[in-house]
């Protein structure tokens, strides 16, 4: 079972996404990697961000396609490395 979690008073996840950005001091990036439809309404608040779908989807708002997990374990150590 996978279980979506909001507080009733964000309407999805890129209300979500937005709330947490206007927190962060300065200019973010965010880097934001999702699987599934609940997921694209964060992809479309984020067109300055690195959007990334892991798996197939034929019209995602995301930037960047990752195949599975494992590739998205490798994306994700070679941001650690580069901007530690």
């Amino acid at each position: 079972n996978v279980w979506e979690v909001l507080p009733r008073q964000l309407e999805d996840k890129g209300a979500a996404v937005k709330q947490q950005l206007a927190t962060l001091p300065g200019r973010a990036i965010a880097v934001y990697v999702g699987d599934d439809q609940v997921d694209e309404p964060a992809f479309a608040a984020l067109p300055d961000g690195i959007t990334v779908h892991v798996g197939h989807a034929a019209n995602s708002c995301a930037q960047y396609y990752l195949r599975d997990v494992a590739q998205v374990q490798d994306f994700l150590s070679t941001l650690r490395t580069e901007f530690a």
